[in-house]
């Protein structure tokens, strides 16, 4: 292993944020590392804050603090060298007064050497769990598993309870300890039964939201319901009140149910393909575009269109209506969204299948062996591309008085 050695100025402590100087997060690191402070050596487990991504390392501040405390004791009797290991010192193992009777896992170290998390008695200590302990909650009808964005997220019950949660980059769930101190026994308990031990890696939207008070950007599921939402609103203020989506009620039962999969298993890619699929695809108003379609449009274009669903009747809508020659290509997304719920939802057999879910990834340009995650992560972004690219040539032809 390469000798780790670090210099460190007791005359300049300085706060070590978590983003590394090169933009990217660090996570604190115990491995075997050198500090020299005023001419004494500092050797053994040391808490540094490593970044993977540039590979720098730095210390916090209260290890700096730590240091230079050692470092004066280390002069004051006569000695250059110094052994520490701060992962087994006594100071390690401290519990504090929050959720005792759950016993939980959880790091003190990670309270006292994370940057902005040594306040409050161990209220903001990281307590990690695996996926596993949201699933119980996504499924129970008192429960609501909500992301406001891609990995910050918050768990609700019916009783008005809630906490924030998020998603490390190691694929944890994170929640604070002095949090899950005000959860009822039951939901603590069950969520216990999936805690696991720290890996000291916080660094995401999670502790960005929390700690630092910056604003996380939305998830890609609210972005591309917004831009659906841009769409219809473009369409019913500049074309006669023209209602692009049915069902409205029914819509805003199903938002809950949008949210990233957790364990991009077969089934949760299902069932995300089906809850996208009733909000972009089914709500699709036929009826009203069919009727908007009559003036001005061709017979033999009027009779095509009698036996065509939401998805084609709105293609046709934009072709004649707006001119837009590129409909089909600029819909693309919603119709593999479609046919991603024939092939996981429907009864079909197999071949059929695999050539439906061969043919999605084709046209979502991914390769043959993309993992679902990756499926997902493309078509969602695609599909807010083309209600983005819809509505602005709604808009731009409207600007142009051609609507």
């Amino acid at each position: 292993m390469q000798n780790i050695v670090i210099d460190l100025d007791c005359e300049k402590q300085v706060f070590e944020s978590l983003r590394c100087s090169c933009g990217a997060w660090s996570r604190l690191s115990f491995d075997a590392a050198e500090v020299r402070a005023d001419g004494v050596r500092i050797s053994g487990s040391l808490p540094t804050l490593v970044c993977d991504k540039c590979g720098q390392r730095r210390l916090p501040l209260n290890a700096q603090v730590a240091m230079c405390d050692l470092s004066a004791e280390a002069r004051r009797r006569g000695t250059s060298a110094v052994k520490v290991d701060f992962v087994n010192a006594a100071g390690s193992q401290t519990r504090f007064d929050f959720c005792a009777d759950a016993n939980l896992l959880y790091s003190s170290l990670d309270t006292k050497y994370m940057p902005g998390l040594a306040v409050d008695g161990g209220f903001l200590t990281p307590v990690f769990f695996s996926k596993d302990a949201l699933t119980y909650f996504y499924h129970h009808p008192d429960y609501a598993v909500t992301f406001e964005s891609d990995t910050y997220g918050t768990l609700r019950g019916g009783d008005g309870f809630y906490v924030s949660f998020g998603l490390t980059r190691a694929g944890k769930v994170v929640m604070w300890l002095g949090d899950l101190n005000s959860l009822s026994r039951q939901v603590l308990m069950t969520l216990a039964a999936h805690n696991v031990e720290s890996d000291h890696d916080i660094a995401g939207e999670f502790y960005e939201g929390q700690i630092e008070a910056e604003f996380t950007d939305i998830s890609q599921e609210k972005h591309t319901l917004r831009a659906q939402g841009e769409l219809v609103s473009g369409l019913f203020q500049h074309h006669g009140g023209l209602k692009l989506l049915l069902l409205d009620n029914e819509g805003l039962e199903l938002l809950p149910a949008l949210r990233r999969p957790l364990h991009f298993s077969e089934l949760e890619f299902g069932n995300a393909m089906e809850v996208m699929t009733k909000l972009f695809v089914e709500r699709i108003n036929g009826p009203a575009l069919k009727e908007d379609l009559r003036p001005g449009t061709s017979p033999d274009v009027l009779e095509k269109i009698k036996k065509f669903g939401g998805l084609k009747t709105l293609q046709t809508w934009l072709e004649q209506k707006v001119n837009a020659s590129s409909a089909g290509e600029m819909m693309l997304p919603l119709f593999v969204l479609y046919d991603f719920r024939v092939a996981y939802k429907h009864l079909i057999p197999a071949e059929k299948q695999a050539q439906t879910k061969g043919s999605c990834l084709q046209r979502l340009g991914l390769a043959p062996d993309a993992a679902l995650e990756k499926q997902y992560d493309a078509l969602v972004q695609q599909l807010r591309n083309a209600f983005e690219a819809m509505r602005d040539v709604v808009n731009e032809r409207s600007k142009q008085g051609r609507l």
